[in-house]
């Protein structure tokens, strides 16, 4: 096992093999992992494992660690990030589950502000809307801002909004990571109370503090209706792609 401050050599090398990215653009996890700022990188040979949130593949499959992927990460999920991997973890384990995600990229201008506003505004009156506060920190609802070493931390390089009923918080949308002034969007809603724009309210409040602070913010949608709610926010779909698991992913 080993922990970079760096992208391991081979990862630096433009790709002038028939080998072809998965996705259209690297995931901001995966870009603060290579970059030694999360996340855990394994090297095997010509092959990389990276170990944030997600399992990410890089390089070129080996044997050595395609055997070890379901004793280590038997209930994480697995992007393969070249062709080659993925046609190797296929034939290695052709009973992988696999669900399509949707890699979004905001549009500049595409949504006025109003808008957001707007849906800030269609709260349903027994509901309140909140920014992130020290109270809410700690309370790390639905494990959001758990990545964060301290409110001060958060304040500084983060953001978030949450959605309060009977003193209870039901719905938040808080960035899971911070790196170069990008943040990854994380938005979740208590079962018993979506479809009522909860999620959207506080993702509305979010993007706009993070707009007026420079903060660029990255949205994966994990399904269609993450998708759509991207989408009536400004989001236009970058592209989809294929990620694996050895277990069948929770209900969202």
């Amino acid at each position: 096992m080993c922990n970079f401050s760096h992208r391991p050599p081979f990862l630096n090398m433009e790709k002038k093999t028939e080998v072809h990215t998965m996705l259209v653009n690297q995931p901001l996890l995966l870009q603060a992992c290579l970059d030694g700022k999360f996340g855990t990188i394994f090297e095997y040979g010509r092959s990389c494992v990276c170990e944030a949130g997600f399992i990410y593949l890089l390089g070129e499959a080996e044997e050595g660690i395609l055997s070890e992927l379901k004793n280590r990460w038997n209930n994480r999920m697995f992007i393969c990030m070249t062709r080659q991997w993925e046609e190797a973890l296929l034939t290695s384990y052709p009973g992988m589950v696999h669900v399509t995600r949707y890699q979004m990229k905001y549009e500049p201008g595409s949504t006025d502000e109003k808008v957001l506003c707007r849906y800030m505004e269609m709260l349903p009156h027994e509901y309140r809307l909140t920014m992130f506060d020290r109270t809410v920190f700690e309370q790390k609802p639905f494990m959001h801002a758990s990545t964060y070493s301290s409110y001060e931390d958060f304040q500084r390089n983060a953001s978030g909004a949450v959605v309060w009923y009977q003193g209870q918080i039901v719905s938040s949308a808080s960035s899971f990571l911070s790196w170069e002034n990008q943040l990854e969007l994380d938005i979740v809603t208590a079962k018993e109370h979506r479809r009522k724009g909860l999620g959207i309210a506080c993702a509305s409040a979010m993007l706009l503090d993070c707009k007026a602070r420079g903060l660029d913010v990255h949205w994966d949608a994990q399904n269609p209706a993450s998708r759509s709610l991207a989408e009536k926010m400004g989001y236009r779909l970058d592209c989809t792609y294929q990620a694996y698991s050895f277990m069948a992913p929770e209900e969202p």
